[in-house]
């Protein structure tokens, strides 16, 4: 049996120490990092040595003197670096930051435009969200309809789709990206709340894991007892259910499964014959059409200094897609799991809010 490998996804939230640490000028900063990377990811790199100050400086472009008479101090091999890395370009000792580094105003003038987007979305996708929640409901699930609409549709099937259009790059690492393909940038501040998926993926399977900073300590085994969750990952694999006495002894506490080892968390199966990835389908897709009928890259892109049309949809749309679920909350068609919502009273058995399976082979 092949051994499972744990994905992380590359759309993810670092955010910076604000003292004590080199680099820290960032530390109030939102970074986003929406690529494939080789091995250290461009959000690595901005973290060593003080290459967070150096970003920031350089934003508008400036001479090497004229950064050392600022007190940000560099040598020759981290600018090599960071060049490298395409985060920096130097010309005639000119060096000018490649990435978007938003300022606060620009932040909240960003995100006052996704979030007027987002709210017209929501009003015209309530129908869609409330069916996949029904749907949901008949299996005992629907408290997992926030995390597979954020994880699989909103932060997964969407992104999908506008790569498939070209409307987004496609993150290919090659010749003219051999370290990392995407996009990374930054924001002036952190939204409030954030959450991400980790993902084990094997032939054609996954298990996806809502998380959020603040439910780690709740769900450790996740995190700290890998043999386990990839045992039972694989169990489920060859056999459908979970077998092994150790993995279900550490995870019977979760919800997963039943005393007989059968899973009791949402399947999607990306067949059209599977009730639920139809109705993610259906309600990605117009996610999709509404968000490029509303998306006027050109103009955003000139506003912000975006260096394309590409780069404009993904920092845009990455904000559209958190005021989206924000606007569906506010609207009562969805509500955060109680893992995220009040992670200190989270007791084990909510973690399963979070969980769910993929298994591919779209007909």
């Amino acid at each position: 049996m092949r051994k499972a490998s744990l994905i992380l996804i590359s759309i993810g939230l670092i955010q910076y120490p604000s003292s004590g640490q080199a680099g820290n000028a960032l530390g109030k900063y939102q970074i986003v990092q929406y690529a494939s990377v080789s091995r250290y990811g461009p959000q690595n790199i901005m973290r060593f040595d003080n290459n967070g100050d150096i970003l920031l400086a350089c934003r508008e472009g400036l001479h090497e003197d004229d950064l050392k008479g600022r007190g940000v101090s560099f040598s020759q091999s981290q600018l090599a670096l960071l060049e490298t890395y395409r985060l920096v370009a130097r010309s005639s000792d000119t060096l000018r930051t490649l990435i978007p580094l938003l300022d606060s105003v620009q932040t909240s003038e960003l995100r006052q435009r996704s979030a007027q987007i987002a709210e017209m979305v929501c009003e015209s996708t309530e129908g869609p969200v409330r069916a996949l929640k029904e749907h949901l409901e008949q299996i005992k699930r629907e408290r997992n309809a926030y995390s597979i609409i954020f994880s699989y549709v909103v932060d997964g099937l969407v992104w999908r789709r506008l790569e498939e259009l070209g409307v987004v790059r496609k993150r290919e690492i090659g010749g003219e990206t051999p370290l990392w393909a995407g996009e990374v940038w930054g924001l002036y501040r952190p939204r409030d709340f954030n959450c991400g998926t980790n993902r084990i993926s094997d032939q054609g399977i996954s298990m996806n894991v809502n998380w959020s900073q603040a439910t780690i300590p709740k769900m450790m085994p996740f995190v700290a007892d890998f043999k386990n969750l990839i045992q039972m990952f694989n169990d489920y694999i060859a056999f459908g259910r979970v077998k092994d006495p150790a993995a279900k002894e550490v995870f019977a506490p979760f919800d997963l499964f039943d005393r007989n080892g059968l899973l009791t968390i949402p399947v999607i199966r990306e067949y059209q014959s599977d009730s639920l990835y139809n109705r993610c389908i259906v309600l990605s897709e117009q996610i999709v059409q509404l968000v490029l009928k509303s998306l006027d890259t050109q103009s955003m892109r000139k506003r912000f200094d975006f260096k394309d049309e590409s780069q404009t949809a993904v920092v845009v749309y990455h904000e559209i897609m958190w005021d989206l679920m924000d606007a569906y909350e506010m609207k009562g068609c969805l509500k955060k799991p109680v893992a995220f919502s009040i992670p200190d009273q989270a007791e084990s058995s909510d973690i399963a809010d979070l969980v769910f399976i993929v298994r591919g082979g779209m007909d």
